[in-house]
């Protein structure tokens, strides 16, 4: 029956316990059905809460209590590839239990090797932005961490040989489609603006919580082939809007902007415009995700940290 209650899900977890307490108490009467719940407390953790008020245990109920406020839980999207997935690993390091989407079925797989929950979805898309949000609360009873990664809206150069002014650079501008212009601003503001709606009260009820958005060092100072970047600066606005809202509940966003990483296709006159001489790995940029969403950066809210090995050159 233990096995039995571990391996299922929704509604059927809480009727397999209820058979088992009747299992128990037809076969060795009340004292091994209450005994057998109370080892049921102990073998289900994640379920350990619900089974308690089953059963009417208040001190395992508020023992329940205590361990799921022990648990950190972090919900990462575009989790399949890149950054994303280097953030969603680097997260799990650091003892989150993960919550993680992507549209492929890269960050269910990525999932079952973290011990977390994966899912398909699009952040373009509210109804999975709202099943993911359900999920991870069904299944951990809290959010702690939430990580929006997003991709590049428009082309991408398939090899990139200079990283400051191209004077020679023709690539599209206002030939780019009104459509493009909206789905960006979908994927790289509003996205994180509908987590938040879904997220913060969640936050407030348990005493705080973190938002990193993955951003771009394109952001502060535009480069032609990342055109779409540019609106990424609205993000930056909301971030700083909404850390001074709730950071009186002890709540923080905000951005990391990383620089050229490791799947890019540099040429040796690119590398050698980078001060670190070469591209940051995800788990670089995994880590500063992992240092902005923990305790130590509890005095952080509504900033951009740029890890760009140095490249970009303003002073701010």
């Amino acid at each position: 029956m233990i096995t039995t209650l571990r391996e299922s899900s929704g509604q059927s977890r809480y009727e397999n316990f209820s058979q088992g307490l009747v299992d128990n108490f037809a076969s060795a009467g009340l004292a091994r059905a209450i005994a057998w719940g109370r080892s049921m407390i102990d073998a289900c953790p994640r379920q350990s809460l619900r089974i308690a008020e089953i059963l009417g245990f208040r001190r395992q109920k508020r023992r329940a209590q205590r361990n799921m406020s022990d648990i950190k839980v972090a919900i990462v999207t575009g989790s399949g590839q890149g950054i994303g997935r280097g953030c969603a690993i680097e997260m799990a390091k650091a003892g989150y239990k993960v919550s993680l989407m992507s549209p492929s079925g890269r960050s269910v797989e990525l999932a079952k090797e973290l011990g977390g929950l994966g899912r398909s979805g699009s952040v373009l898309d509210a109804g999975d932005l709202r099943a993911l949000v359900e999920e991870t609360l069904q299944e951990y009873g809290r959010i702690d961490a939430v990580v929006s990664n997003m991709g590049h809206g428009g082309s991408v150069p398939e090899a990139i040989k200079t990283v400051g002014f191209d004077a020679n650079f023709d690539g599209p501008l206002l030939e780019l489609p009104d459509d493009l212009w909206h789905e960006s601003l979908d994927m790289y503001v509003l996205s994180v603006v509908k987590l938040a709606r879904l997220v913060t009260p969640v936050m407030i009820e348990q005493g705080g919580g973190a938002f990193v958005n993955i951003s771009s060092m394109n952001t502060v100072e535009p480069r032609a082939p990342y055109p779409m970047s540019m609106l990424r600066a609205a993000l930056h606005s909301f971030s700083k809007l909404y850390g001074d809202r709730y950071a009186r509940h002890n709540i923080r966003m905000n951005n990391l902007m990383p620089g050229f990483c490791e799947n890019v296709n540099l040429s040796d006159a690119a590398l050698k415009s980078i001060p670190a001489q070469r591209p940051a790995s995800f788990e670089e940029i995994g880590q500063a995700c992992v240092f902005l969403a923990s305790e130590s950066a509890r005095y952080i809210t509504g900033q951009a940290l740029l890890a760009d090995g140095g490249m970009n050159r303003g002073v701010r």
